[in-house]
């Protein structure tokens, strides 16, 4: 009777112990999934604002030499999103420019506004952008440091020792719907925890760019080439 008591008693300890360990791994499950939510969202957010926010002011600026300047001002590498047919149609910069008030007296003041405008939008947006990718980052760090304690915290090898020790209907009962009754190997496989996912590889770098009072005059000078360029070019 005694060895059967300290039996069941070993019995119950190492259940909890893994009943503990896959409530501990479901946190960092629906953890690990927020974060792939949120880069997506985040990498959505980065293709749908500020691409289209790139492409208005690229269109406004039409020359590739003029745009080149821009961005290298901003420190941004390359031109993300530039596309010489996009940028070229009437239809696609109409487009753009919806929802944007055209104002000014003349028509090279209405593209300066324009661009100014547009401008303003991209710094706006790149400042979200930025703050959604910083909370990505931060929210990775904890997930990482959440598997390193588990880690520590549970020997995988001793939860699949008493995994392996179970009848059919013990397994069914410490492992419930976490995962089928199976091979050890397989078993072993799924209970692996994989690390976040490196928003730094994952998400698209955008620069910390300068404020709108702090380049209008330069965007001033650009749209002034630029008009000149496109009156030339009708004439």
């Amino acid at each position: 009777m005694p060895e059967d008591i300290a039996k069941a008693l070993a019995y119950q300890v190492k259940k909890e112990i893994a009943e503990r360990y896959f409530g501990h791994r479901k946190v960092i499950e629906e953890d690990s999934n927020a974060l792939k939510k949120a880069l997506a969202y985040a990498a959505e957010f980065y293709e749908c604002s500020i691409g289209r926010d790139l492409v208005r002011i690229y269109s406004l600026l039409s020359d590739r030499k003029l745009i080149e300047r821009l961005m290298k001002e901003l420190n941004w590498e390359e031109t993300p999103f530039y596309d010489e047919y996009v940028i070229k149609s009437k239809t696609i910069r109409a487009r753009l420019m919806e929802g944007i008030d055209s104002h000014g007296w003349t028509a090279s003041s209405r593209l300066a506004n324009l661009l100014f405008d547009s401008y303003e939008r991209l710094f706006r947006d790149t400042q979200r952008y930025r703050d959604l990718a910083d909370e990505v980052k931060e929210n990775a760090q904890v997930i990482a440091e959440e598997i390193r304690l588990f880690q520590e915290r549970f020997a995988l090898d001793e939860i699949l020792g008493f995994i392996s020790s179970l009848d059919r209907d013990e397994l069914s009962e410490v492992l419930g719907k976490n995962l089928p009754s199976g091979q050890a190997a397989a078993i072993a496989e799924r209970l692996r925890i994989q690390g976040p996912q490196d928003p730094d590889k994952s998400l698209p770098r955008v620069p910390v760019i300068p404020r709108p009072d702090k380049i209008k005059k330069l965007l001033k000078c650009l749209a002034g080439e630029a008009y000149k360029a496109q009156k030339k070019n009708r004439d």
